[in-house]
């Protein structure tokens, strides 16, 4: 999979790599600034440290819930205090759901060249992605 990625103006397509709390919130403030984004992740699920196979079962934020959630999108009031690891992971999958990124994020697809190009206008990106063995 090829994706021509060029840097500036909104209307123009770029990729996000790593579907994890910064990778999210990346793709959505693209997202609202214009652009056409694609996410990828190399591994099955979103969450990046916070996915299932990166975390152990008594797992917990080591911050309150208020302060490590994004801005426009506060955690469940049923949410613990300091959140498990499990109600981090369901709060990422809301926050992707309820923003619609579901079909913009590409699981299990790892990214293996970015290059540079020079179209006419101004430079770019071209990154090639295959599906992960992991």
């Amino acid at each position: 999979m090829n994706n021509k990625t060029t840097i500036g103006n909104s209307g123009q397509r770029v990729c996000v790599l790593g579907a994890g709390i910064a990778g999210l919130v990346t793709a959505k403030v693209l997202r609202d600034d214009g652009f056409e984004v694609s996410v990828f992740e190399k591994k099955p699920n979103i969450g990046g440290v916070w996915a299932p196979s990166r975390t152990y079962p008594e797992l917990r934020t080591n911050t309150p819930r208020e302060m490590y959630e994004f801005s426009d999108f506060p955690y469940p009031k049923t949410a613990d205090d300091f959140p498990n690891a499990a109600q981090v992971r369901d709060y990422l999958e809301s926050y992707v759901d309820h923003f619609k990124f579901r079909k913009l994020t590409h699981l299990s697809t790892e990214v293996v060249s970015i290059d540079t190009f020079y179209p006419r206008r101004s430079p770019g990106w071209d990154s090639s992605a295959m599906p992960s063995l992991s």
